[in-house]
């Protein structure tokens, strides 16, 4: 979708709800349908809407933490996430997510500790695991870190985002070449992960191979433009400036 057609939809949805008044219960299913469909600018104005009647909305609150996760807005998505479980929101039903929030923003202890607290009931939960092992590579617990990760694959599919950690796990053992490998067997399955895209991207800047770490990080923005997740794509295109700058420096 273009970025005006975007805009006039949006603008559109916010008109209507002023006009009509809004049905929480609708507008949430319809974010929550508009989310499945990776139509995160619209999910955000559904969710913006039943905020503004219903300020606390439990559900609301935390399905606006997890959208704000999806664009790397983490301070954003840890005050919802918070806000939603001092409304009553079940600890588990938010846990992995708000800790995947507190490990982004330098909580890392924090982060450990609630998942520590949730982990009997998130024993056979993939991302689970994969949270726990990117929050313990923070941490520079890499062993602790690659163990997680190989209770996540027991538990189900850790996904890109778990082989996008292995990798980074790998990287902190100085194994650049396996790490290469992992994301480029994660790359070769879905060609047009961005999170894989500014994995590789970081991998082959620390390897020197700038002009290639380039490509990667054009290719991740244009992803998350297409998405709408205009947080992501700011962070590819400053890394991608960088990149160009320490190009020139070279020339």
């Amino acid at each position: 979708m273009s970025p005006l057609r975007t805009i006039a939809l949006l603008l559109g949805l916010v008109a209507l709800a002023a006009c009509t008044g809004v049905d929480p219960a609708a507008e949430l299913a319809a974010a929550r349908e508009n989310i499945a469909a990776r139509q995160y600018s619209e999910a955000a104005i559904r969710l913006s809407n039943v905020v503004q009647v219903q300020p606390d909305n439990a559900d609301a609150r935390r399905m606006r933490g997890e959208l704000a996760l999806v664009n790397g807005e983490y301070s954003s998505a840890a005050d919802e996430l918070d806000r939603a479980r001092a409304l009553g929101a079940e600890v588990d039903t938010l846990a992995v997510s708000l800790a995947d929030a507190w490990a982004n923003t330098g909580r890392v202890d924090d982060a450990l500790s609630l998942l520590d607290s949730v982990a009997p009931a998130h024993v056979s939960d993939a991302a689970y695991w994969v949270v726990r092992a990117e929050a313990l590579l923070r941490a520079g617990r890499i062993a602790e870190a690659e163990r997680a990760l190989e209770s996540g694959a027991q538990a189900g599919d850790i996904g890109v985002r778990g082989q996008i950690a292995r990798a980074a796990a790998g990287f902190a053992r100085d194994d650049v070449a396996g790490a290469d490998e992992i994301l480029r067997r994660a790359l070769e399955a879905s060609p047009n992960d961005p999170s894989a895209l500014m994995a590789r991207a970081n991998l082959l800047a620390r390897s020197g191979r700038l002009s290639d770490a380039a490509a990667d990080l054009t290719r991740a923005a244009a992803v998350y433009r297409a998405d709408s997740l205009l947080t992501r794509e700011l962070t590819a295109l400053v890394a991608l400036a960088q990149i160009q700058l320490a190009v020139n420096d070279l020339d």
